[in-house]
């Protein structure tokens, strides 16, 4: 079960991190990766329970990411995305 909990925990990270990095901000979804990587690498170095505690923390990681991503969907603070279609230009 730790197995595929830490898989669904590493699908969730990555798709909320692109997901806040795409439409909200960039230095959101890169500080989010950041911490995640040096977790990656650090934790493991902590013994037997490096591991549990990475997995721990990217769950922690994940939460807080989808807690910011629907705080800022309920309360209409993402700019709407723009359509490659859509032109400045008014047609004449």
């Amino acid at each position: 079960m730790l197995w595929l909990g830490s898989w669904i925990v590493f699908i969730a990270f990555w798709f909320y991190t692109l997901r806040l990095a795409r439409l909200d901000s960039l230095s959101l979804g890169i500080g989010c990766a950041a911490l995640g990587t040096i977790a990656r690498f650090e934790f493991p170095s902590l013994g037997a329970e490096g591991p549990i505690y990475f997995i721990s923390f990217t769950a922690l990681l994940t939460l807080i990411m989808i807690t910011i991503d629907l705080y800022r969907d309920k309360m209409g603070l993402r700019s709407p995305q723009k359509s490659p279609l859509d032109s400045t230009e008014s047609k004449q």
